[in-house]
């Protein structure tokens, strides 16, 4: 294949699970809540959130930078750092632009100036800059309080090498959605990668070394931030299930509910990059159609790869335009963003100032690109995998050939409640998000395959009708049965009648009562269902009405205190 490089780029990768199980609204909060104390109690989240909705990095992960610091201080001279923060640390000269280690010739400790770096610090700053921006469009686009729905925290990095020398920390963020569903996030930055990797692996970056903390590695062990190297694991999709394992084990799930994955690439400086995209058609040059036909079909080969005419065909479908410098091109579960380089420049005009050295800009502008077009399109890559999990989970493989009408009446009661929580947040987006979602499920049809689900849902639909006649019938003949067995036994004087036939003394009427408080008793249990989803609904308002109205009382007291 022809060598094709993006010089500057980042990968995201998502991985879409069911934490746990729907049941009512009350269990629902109480394991969202439990949810929430676990991710806490395993030390995975590192970031927090202020009253003011101000996130930084919390306690426990500022006292673990120190520490690192202070460990990288402490190593003697000649002696190799621990791999926690080995070729983490490097010292920066101010005055040459160079890296560089001042060794103490009079003690065995080595020494550095005051501007030591960690990549760890760095990298994760950078990142939980990326998710305060996320969360700042996500709730922009919303109209409403995200945390309505969902947090998002930022959680402890995996530590990975591309050639085993060079060490970075990926950014790893979780999204927790009150119905019980999770979004886990790696952003990877990529330099000089060759693009012919992406196509040949299928979107899955590979890792010559990969090391995790403790707990992802083994999730009996106590949680630490220590780091272990993870062996038969090479990819970042692994390295999500390895996360994904030990937040479900927070709830003991015996089988291993349904996943999906998504990748979004962003590419800023790359091969047959466009100083400007055309503005009369889609269409670009020969070699920018052939790079982004072979990403988004990947695996392509020169056997696979289709005439010119049919892969601007393919693009012009698929391609969504944000602005005349930026676009978006999708298909199946992946999603590639462009820019040309007019966009860059005009982008990084707009940063220039007397503060800000033009030299500064040039080093942070992809980065300040991905987290822009991230934060634009994370809101429908999360609805989009919410809709695949929950059509895959309830449609496509629970139905079972001789499901009965209350397994099949609870997939769907299930798919709806799955359907208001989605609408919900889809109701309060801009025109502009809506139009994306709307593009995205058309080019990634055949990762989503909605017609498939449509007609399972249809047959669903139909089972139910044929299932609820048949019970129809069976419980009036039932009725006419039962009805006229028990006036004949049950009633007062036919058991004064059978009492006296049979020479039996007693009470009759204790006898009548016992009788009918039988007949009770087995009616509510044939339709104990039915009664249990009446005495939740109640119990499910009233716990919420109860616990709004605590609120506001909390708030009046807070507000007279004051006073």
């Amino acid at each position: 294949m022809t060598n094709i490089v993006l010089h500057d780029g980042y990968m995201d990768v998502f991985l879409a699970f069911e934490v746990f199980q729907k049941k009512s609204d009350v269990k629902d909060h109480k394991n969202y809540e439990k949810l929430l104390r676990r991710l806490v109690d395993s030390n995975l989240i590192i970031s927090a959130e202020t009253g003011d909705k101000e996130i930084l990095f919390n306690n426990s992960f500022e006292e673990y930078l120190s520490q690192r610091e202070k460990n990288f201080n402490n190593i003697g001279n000649g002696n190799i750092p621990p791999i926690d923060i080995r070729g983490d640390f490097e010292s920066q000269n101010l005055d040459s632009g160079y890296y560089h280690v001042d060794i103490d010739l009079y003690s065995s400790s080595i020494k550095y100036n005051k501007e030591l770096t960690d990549e760890m610090k760095v990298s994760q700053t950078k990142y939980l800059e990326k998710l305060i921006a996320i969360n700042s469009l996500d709730e922009e686009h919303a109209g409403i309080d995200v945390r309505d729905t969902k947090n998002r925290f930022l959680l402890i990095p995996p530590k990975v090498s591309f050639d085993g020398e060079n060490y970075m920390f990926p950014g790893v963020f979780l999204t927790v959605f009150k119905h019980g569903y999770a979004i886990l996030h790696m952003s990877i930055d990529l330099e000089k990668y060759d693009l012919n990797k992406i196509n040949m692996n299928m979107w899955n970056i590979e890792f010559e070394k990969i090391f995790l903390v403790n707990n992802l590695v083994n999730t009996q062990e106590v949680p630490e931030w220590r780091y272990k190297k993870k062996a038969r694991i090479s990819s970042a999709n692994k390295i999500l299930v390895q996360y994904k394992d030990l937040i479900r084990s927070f709830f003991q799930n015996g089988e291993d509910n349904w996943s999906t994955e998504f990748n979004s690439l962003t590419m800023i400086n790359y091969s047959y990059k466009p100083k400007e995209f055309f503005e009369d058609k889609k269409i670009q040059t020969d070699n920018f159609n052939y790079l982004i036909f072979i990403l988004l079909n990947s695996p392509v080969t020169k056997f696979t790869i289709r005439p010119q005419v049919q892969i601007e065909e393919m693009l012009n479908r698929n391609v969504f335009i944000f602005s005349k410098g930026s676009r978006l091109y999708a298909n199946s579960n992946r999603i590639l963003n462009v820019v040309d380089d007019k966009y860059k420049e005009t982008m990084k005009k707009s940063l220039y100032s007397s503060e800000v050295s033009k030299e500064k800009i040039d080093n942070i502008i992809g980065g300040i690109i991905h987290k822009s077009i991230l934060g634009g399109n994370v809101n429908a890559i999360e609805i989009l995998m919410l809709k695949k999990l929950s059509s895959n989970k309830l449609s496509l493989f629970k139905v079972k050939p001789h499901s009965s009408l209350k397994e099949l009446l609870e997939i769907k009661t299930e798919e709806n409640k799955d359907y208001t929580f989605e609408f919900s947040k889809f109701f309060y987006r801009y025109k502009s998000v809506i139009e994306l979602i709307d593009f995205l499920n058309n080019a990634c049809e055949n990762h989503i395959q909605s017609k498939l689900v449509q007609e399972r849902r249809q047959r669903i639909e139909n089972l139910i009708e044929d299932k609820k006649d048949k019970h129809l019938t069976a419980f009036s003949i039932l009725g006419i049965l039962f009805t006229i067995t028990f006036s004949l036994i049950f009633s007062l004087e036919t058991l004064n009648e059978i009492f006296k036939l049979l020479d039996l003394d007693g009470n009759v009427f204790f006898a009548y009562v016992v009788f009918n408080l039988f007949f009770l008793i087995v009616i509510s249990w044939v339709f104990r269902d039915v009664f249990k989803g009446i005495m939740n609904s109640i119990y499910s308002s009233m716990f919420f009405r109860t616990k709004i109205l605590i609120f506001k009382l909390r708030n009046i007291f807070e507000k007279l205190k004051k006073k």
